[in-house]
């Protein structure tokens, strides 16, 4: 991938200011909102160690499903609705025309917030009390996968598990975005056959 590019997303200053982004923020928000759920959840609901581990782990299986999901089918639409292209643009649009903005590689603060307030409520009226444990490993799965995603784009990979992401998503990015919706992993395009086709001499 190319050097780090950084280019405006909105030509208001203000606007802009608030679609950027940083690993520290993103970590602090998402560590402190996992945490609390957590600790509320350990304190008022009577549920044994091991549920509550494998309820949590399944939270974060159930975001590598979103993750691809939400790429393949909503950071990928493709409609003509003019106010929902600005909306998409703001969400996906500019990073793909522009993968080497660091600034721009994470969900900002403000709608992470909010989103995040919705999704628990969503979760809760079918989960109720298990949303404590099950929410937080959904949280999780999201933060691995933001900080998988903003280091893929800031350095390249010359080996292991890191480098066939590297390439995974950089041929998504430059090669086919039709294929290679997997950020965090690859198991789902192999799942729904979106994966590349291996090259000749690779």
């Amino acid at each position: 991938m190319p050097k780090n590019k950084i280019n405006p997303m909105f030509q208001n200053r203000v606007f802009d200011y608030l679609s950027r982004s940083n690993p520290a923020s993103i970590l602090f928000i998402h560590l402190i909102l996992i945490l609390s759920m957590l600790i509320f959840g350990v304190k008022e609901f009577q549920i044994d160690f091991l549920s509550g581990v494998s309820i949590f782990v399944l939270g974060v299986i159930s975001w590598t499903l979103a993750e691809y999901l939400i790429h393949r089918f909503l950071f990928h639409w493709t409609g003509k609705n003019s106010k929902l292209r600005i909306v998409h643009y703001a969400l996906h649009g500019h990073h793909h025309q522009n993968p080497t903005d660091k600034n721009h590689l994470f969900m900002p603060p403000v709608p992470v917030v909010l989103i995040v307030f919705l999704l628990f409520f969503l979760f809760y009226s079918m989960m109720e009390k298990f949303t404590y444990f099950f929410f937080p490993g959904f949280e999780m799965g999201y933060l691995i996968y933001s900080m998988i995603h903003y280091s893929l784009h800031i350095k390249p990979y010359s080996r292991g598990l890191m480098k066939k992401l590297w390439i995974h998503h950089g041929r998504h990015h430059y090669e086919n975005s039709s294929l290679g919706y997997g950020v965090s992993n690859t198991f789902w395009d192999h799942i729904f056959r979106t994966t590349h086709k291996e090259k000749e001499n690779s």
